[in-house]
């Protein structure tokens, strides 16, 4: 007879401690923050392949001649007419034992290639199309295979492409924009991926914790990308230099991911018989049927849910979220650079710094939100949520009526406050998606999922349009656009969400007054509950 996963796991804990892998006891009962640290490190290196073309696209104007790789003569002629050296490079002429050297024409000393604004709206947006592309095929192979395989496969896929990068660009436009492309489809994994790993190893206790320190990814990302670029643009290796090392550094994330992690923490030699029951008590076991040998998934409400004002509050709140911040994240060093003329050495740096500090108030405020109990869940995630969309709805307007001349640098305290004060979302909207929709997660964070490629989709397209040229005037309009739809997002939010669970979440779902006492303590887990971003620990009463 086939073994159940509760049967599996009371075997496990009648085992004597010896025939357990002495190793379990080197991460002393802490073997899932040693998971949950691997996993944000893995979301952070995807969004960071993401961002290198949002830096490198103000530098790849005049790369180092050295910075060119020599792999034939037919590549270093178009390399040198696309990116002409730095004014002042010494070239040699080639000659019979160096013939691949690159050599500038001399009708193109000092000349500089420029993306056409057309151009960097296409490459922007190539990430969201991939990733709208996957998002379903993605989510459906992982609930029939998975995590880990899926995760692993979109990881190859960013890691190959990011490392073509330098060599797509030389051959086309098109091929790059394909790169851009590939580079997407792992986007559309990192939120399904944040759903398994905080229902499969996250205690009843510390889902706000893994839901914080998980998202952080989106911060993390420039935190690495914008400064490590910075100092290689301007570097004898130049650009092509941050595409090589951000596919190293995936390669090495992924291949530890791949060595520690396991989608049942019950399968996994490094966790402990204390930490495994820590983390599965509590946990309700989903429906079976009757042979006890498959999950019985939950119908859910589609109508029931669509008719639900909260739901649509959450989905408008992650609209204008994610407009709001990806405005900074991928148009931050290019507003430093070409609007506040900051120099490209100090761009990267300067970049970084609304997300450092964005990071910090977001793992401060999730494991806040679920610690502060003197007011209700409903009143918690309206006054966080006004915090962060408030802050920089009304920083952006500001921005939109400044003189930029003369002010750069508190063009950039206000630029840097308006993004770190967004941090207050986790205990906003985000909190609220589960509060709400609870087991039914799965759907609502769907639609933030798609929401997210959408928005990523159409603020290159937005930025690309009002402002072409990067002057004062034209980020004025984009600034008092973002800002307003901050402002108008946020009141929709506060009239109509909730931190309350809906009537249609409210079956199958341990209620409050249940204790771990009473509570099944053996928790096999269903793949597809983990599909959703942010879901906790979605479980069902067996009656």
């Amino acid at each position: 007879m086939e073994k159940t996963d509760a049967t599996q796991f009371v075997e496990r804990s009648s085992m004597d401690s010896t025939s357990l892998p002495s190793f379990s006891s080197c991460f002393k009962h802490k073997a899932r923050f040693l998971v949950l640290l691997l996993s944000t490190l893995c979301l952070t290196s995807v969004l960071s392949n993401i961002l290198t073309f949002n830096f490198t696209v103000i530098c790849m104007a005049e790369p180092p001649a050295a910075s060119l790789p020599s792999i034939g003569s037919n590549w270093s002629r178009a390399a040198s007419a696309k990116w002409p050296a730095h004014e002042g490079a010494k070239l040699s002429r080639p000659n019979a034992s160096s013939r691949h050297e690159v050599q500038k024409p001399p009708a193109e000393v000092g000349t500089k290639f420029h993306w056409s604004p057309m151009t960097k709206s296409v490459c922007f947006g190539a990430i969201a199309v991939g990733a709208l592309l996957t998002v379903l095929p993605v989510t459906i192979l992982i609930s029939r295979m998975g995590p880990k395989k899926i995760f692993l496969a979109v990881g190859a896929i960013t890691t190959m492409a990011t490392g073509l990068c330098p060599i797509a660009v030389v051959a086309g436009d098109n091929y790059f924009i394909v790169m851009r492309v590939l580079q997407g489809v792992a986007l559309a994994a990192c939120m399904p991926v944040i759903g398994c790993v905080t229902s499969s190893w996250a205690t009843l206790s510390e889902n706000g914790l893994f839901l914080g320190i998980a998202t952080s990814f989106i911060q993390l990302a420039p935190i690495f990308t914008m400064p490590l670029a910075g100092v290689l643009c301007v570097s004898s290796y130049g650009w092509p230099a941050v595409y090589y090392v951000h596919a190293a550094v995936s390669l090495v994330m992924f291949a530890l991911w791949a060595l520690f992690y396991e989608e049942k923490p019950r399968n996994c030699g490094w966790v402990s018989e204390k930490e495994l029951t820590r983390v599965m008590e509590g946990k309700a076991p989903p429906k079976t049927s009757a042979d006890g040998r498959s999950v019985i998934p939950a119908a859910v409400p589609y109508g029931a849910i669509l008719r639900t004002p909260a739901v649509w509050a959450i989905w408008v709140a992650t609209l204008v979220n994610f407009l709001g911040i990806y405005l900074i994240v991928l148009f931050a060093p290019t507003f430093i650079n070409k609007t506040l003329l900051f120099p490209i050495e100090k761009t990267g740096a300067l970049a970084a710094i609304p997300a450092i500090v964005q990071f910090f108030i977001k793992i401060v405020v999730g494991p806040a939100s679920d610690r502060i109990q003197c007011f209700s869940d409903t009143f918690k995630v309206k006054l966080t949520n006004t915090i962060a969309f408030m802050s920089m709805g009304l920083l952006y307007l500001a921005l939109s009526f400044m003189h930029f001349d003369g002010n750069q640098v508190f063009a950039l305290v206000l630029l840097f406050a308006a993004g770190s004060l967004l941090g207050f979302n986790v205990g906003g909207f985000f909190k609220s998606a589960t509060l709400v929709s609870r087991h039914h997660s799965h759907f609502v964070m769907g639609v933030v999922q798609m929401l997210m490629c959408v928005c990523m989709l159409f603020v290159p397209i937005i930025v690309q349009m009002l402002a072409p040229n990067n002057s004062e005037q034209e980020w004025h309009q984009v600034f008092m656009i973002h800002g307003a739809l901050l402002v108008v997002g946020n009141v929709v939010f506060c009239l109509f969400g909730s931190g309350q669970p809906a009537p249609w979440a409210l079956d199958s779902w341990p209620q409050k007054s249940q204790t771990s006492a009473n509570l099944p303590k053996i928790a096999p887990m269903t793949k597809i509950d983990f599909l959703p971003a942010f879901t906790i620990a979605n479980s069902q009463n067996q009656k």
